[in-house]
């Protein structure tokens, strides 16, 4: 998962099979879902305390 810093833009990889990777974009007003530990949350809860975003 790549957090970007300077946009409100989250890349989330999953491998589906050897060598084969899947890529999923979330971008403002998109909920991100983290099934591995049960936890999902609207991405602007990962960019809550960030003040300057472009």
């Amino acid at each position: 998962m790549l957090i970007h810093q300077k946009q409100m833009l989250v890349e989330r990889f999953l491998k589906k099979a050897e060598n084969l990777w899947s890529t999923q974009t979330y971008r403002a007003g998109d909920k991100i879902e983290f099934a591995s530990i049960g936890y999902s949350c609207p991405i602007e809860f990962l960019y809550e305390k960030v003040n300057a975003l472009l």
